[in-house]
């Protein structure tokens, strides 16, 4: 009951823009922290998680807390649905003043139901998916906090790899008020 509580709270936080602090950061360092923890996660599994990097600015706005956090929710379902041994790819761009972050691992992928709903609070997609661990807020949470950057996410299935693909797009600058 506490840890669903804990997760409510951090839905409520995850919908309020106005709780976010922005700021410029390093991105250099931001990616760093997250490659750093991505990799300990993903070696649990022994899952070969691979960084491509393109064109990235040296400075960001945004609030470091909230993207770190949407872009670890995202990587953690990635490990979970990927079978031991398998990958993670995670490219990162920018283009036209907008941060592209895109998530690929070497699982099942997105059914087409997963695809339309998976955004939604409470969606859990097929039943092997239900547990005591996961609530089906993950996604939601991340889709929050990047909406609240100006940004957006989209699920596709991935070619590269045959599994899931999570694209996320923000805004380089967020403008500080």
């Amino acid at each position: 009951m506490e840890r669903y509580l804990m997760i409510l709270m951090d839905i409520i936080e995850s919908e309020k823009e106005n709780n976010l602090v922005f700021k410029d950061i390093s991105f250099t360092t931001l990616m760093a922290t997250i490659i750093s923890d991505a990799r300990l996660i993903a070696g649990q599994k022994n899952i070969r998680f691979t960084l491509i990097q393109e064109s990235v600015p040296a400075i960001i706005t945004v609030d470091e807390t909230a993207i770190k956090r949407g872009l670890m929710n995202v990587i953690s379902n990635a490990v979970v649905h990927t079978p031991t041994g398998g990958e993670i790819l995670l490219n990162v761009s920018e283009k036209r003043k907008f941060l592209y972050f895109t998530v690929e691992d070497s699982g099942k992928g997105f059914s087409r139901e997963e695809m339309k709903s998976a955004l939604e609070p409470f969606y859990q997609g097929e039943k092997s998916r239900n547990s005591r661990e996961h609530y089906g807020l993950g996604l939601y949470i991340v889709d929050n906090l990047v909406k609240n950057h100006g940004g957006s996410v989209k699920l596709f299935k991935s070619d590269k790899t045959g599994g899931a693909k999570v694209d996320i797009k923000i805004p380089v600058n967020h403008l500080l008020i």
